[in-house]
Parts: C-alpha cells; sequence; structure tokens
C-alpha cells in the first residue's frame, strides 16, 4: 500500500536522482489496522538491505502538498529502509499525515537536505524526518555520521515526539555505537505538540542496546535555533526534548520563546561557547550549564543578521 508523486515502490540498487513533483497528493483510505502504507511526493516506499551500499536518493524535490490518513508521510518520501539514503532533497509542500510524518521522509535516514513547507501530524513529527534510526551492521570499528539538515517550516503534533527537524532519533546496534554530529543544522519553525518529548532539533534521542563497551556520542556543531517551542507534557528543551545520550553543544545558538529553559530534557550536557536568547533575556553560556553571563560579542558565536528573522520569529530581540 504505497503511493509516491513518481514512483509507488522503489526496491534494488539503482536509487533515484534528479526527480520532481509539482502535483498534489490526497490519501483518504480506510485500511485494516496494522497494514504498512507509505506516502510520499516521489516515491511510497524505498528498501535495499545493504548497509555498505546504500540506495542513494539524490536531488529530489517535492512541491505538492501531501495530505494522507495513513501512517509514513513524507514530503520526499513516505517510508525509507534498509541501507536507503537522502542526500540533497528540497521540499517546498506542506506535509500532513498521522504518524511518521517529515518534511522530506516520515521514516528514513537523511542528510544535506531542507525542507520548507508546514508539518503535521500525531505523532513522530519532524521537520525534516518523523523517524530516524541509524543501525550499522556489527564491526569493530566505530562509525561517524554527520548531518547537516534544515528545516524552515513549522512543526506540529497533538501526541508525542515532536521535533524542528527529527521526531525521534534512535541510534542502535548490537557492538559498535556511533557519534552522531549535528553540524550547520537550522531549524527556523515553531514546534508545537501536546504531549511528550518536543525539542527545537530532535523530540527524543534515544540509543537502543548497552553503551557500555561501545559509548556513543552526540555532538551538536555550528548549529541555530530560531524558533517557539510550546508544549503539553513533559520531557521538553529548547534543543532536545529528550535525551539517554549525553550531549555536547559547540559554537551554536538558540533564540526560542519556552516556558522551561532547559536545554536538554534528562541528560548531561557539555557547553562551549554559545549564545542563546531564551524569552527576549540574552545569555552567554560557557562550558558549564550553571554559568550564565551577559553576551561577551568577543567570545561568542555571532547569529546570521537579525533582520532577516521577520519572516519566521514574533518576539522582540535585539543584540547589544
Amino acid at each position: 500500500h504505497y503511493v509516491g508523486g513518481v514512483v509507488a515502490y522503489l526496491s534494488g540498487s539503482s536509487g533515484i536522482s534528479n526527480s520532481y513533483n509539482s502535483g498534489d497528493i490526497d490519501v483518504n483510505i480506510l485500511m485494516a489496522s496494522g497494514s504498512q502504507f507509505g506516502v510520499g511526493g516521489i516515491f511510497g516506499y524505498s528498501s535495499f538491505y545493504s548497509y555498505d551500499s546504500p540506495l542513494g536518493i539524490t536531488n529530489c524535490i517535492n512541491y505538492g502538498n501531501v495530505t494522507s490518513d495513513q501512517i509514513n508521510t513524507g514530503g520526499v518520501a513516505g517510508y525509507s529502509a534498509y541501507g536507503s539514503d537522502f542526500e540533497n532533497c528540497v521540499n517546498y509542500g506542506d506535509i500532513s499525515g498521522t504518524q511518521y510524518v517529515g518534511g522530506i521522509s516520515g521514516r528514513g535516514m537523511v542528510n544535506n537536505s531542507s525542507n520548507y513547507g508546514a508539518v503535521s501530524g500525531t505523532s513522530y513529527v519532524g521537520g525534516i524526518a518523523g523517524y530516524m534510526n541509524q543501525s550499522y551492521a556489527s564491526s569493530s570499528t566505530s562509525v561517524s555520521t554527520i548531518l547537516t539538515l534544515k528545516n524552515y517550516g513549522p512543526v506540529s503534533a497533538t501526541g508525542n515526539y515532536a521535533g524542528g527537524l527529527i521526531g525521534q532519533f534512535v541510534v542502535s546496534n548490537s557492538s559498535t555505537l556511533p557519534s552522531i554530529t549535528l553540524s550547520g543544522c537550522i531549524n527556523l519553525g515553531s514546534v508545537t505538540s501536546s504531549g511528550d518529548y518536543v525539542g527545537g532539533f530532535v523530540g527524543h534521542l534515544n540509543v537502543s542496546g548497552s553503551t557500555e563497551s561501545y559509548p556513543v556520542t552526540f555532538t551538536i556543531e555550528g548549529s541555530g535555533i530560531e524558533s517557539a517551542i510550546t508544549y503539553g507534557g513533559t520531557n521538553h528543551g529548547v534543543l532536545i526534548g529528550l535525551s539517554t545520550i549525553p550531549v555536547t553543544l559547540t559554537n551554536s545558538y538558540a533564540i526560542s520563546q519556552i516556558a522551561d529553559l532547559t536545554l536538554v530534557g534528562s541528560s548531561d550536557i557539555t557547553m562551549t561557547n554559545n549564545l542563546f536568547i531564551l524569552n527576549d533575556v540574552k545569555y552567554y553560556q560557557g562550558d558549564n550549564f550553571s554559568e550564565f553571563a551577559w553576551i561577551n560579542s568577543s567570545s561568542c558565536p555571532i547569529p546570521k543578521a537579525l533582520s532577516t528573522m521577520s519572516d519566521y520569529w514574533t518576539g522582540t530581540v535585539t543584540l547589544d
């Protein structure tokens, strides 16, 4: 049960590139409970079981609105699994579904991609992906993943797991756990949820499996958030709603309206050289969470010009 603007079901080793869709897609079908489904602007489902030679999905653009009353809905793909990787994909349409909804993919591994449309659903909702699971074959060699993701559209969920970039990010492996870095990431879209696990970047960051012998690291560097974050439940943060992984934040900034100044829910965080404007109050935060000080422009990263924020930000923000 798959629907796509270009291809419904994609499988094999050839991948897909340089494709675009400009038509709206609206799926409203009564399905049996538990039925698999995928709806995307380019394709509904993709699969190629090889982590060494992943199925490439590159340079795909969706301009159409995608609406579905089923799970797995995305601007480019509904559900992408088993070694399918997205690179340099863009979505401009508004995306609406139930569970697992993303501007690029409802479920899938995405990099170097951007979303400009509004994204909404019930749970597992993200500006880029509703759900990401970075799984690797067993290996004694550490694996490093660097992700550059940009979201400019509002994200809203009526349930749990909502993130400006990713609703839920799970790192799983039976032996080796990789290092994950968000580098050069941007979220300019508001994040709204009446449920739990709500964050400006990621709603829920989790590890499946033991981390004692192969610890995983998660770093955010050179990234920025300009977002109002609204939540109705617990586990929320300016950056990440809840993380079971220690987080390192460096050379980044966050400009946000949020009731609770928590940066990362329930996780250790190490910070160096970051700038925060939270609820119109300006802070420079050093390498310890408790060290607040007024901004020293000579030692802080410089956010993008605030004059360009008028289309995304409604608060009153000024820099000295």
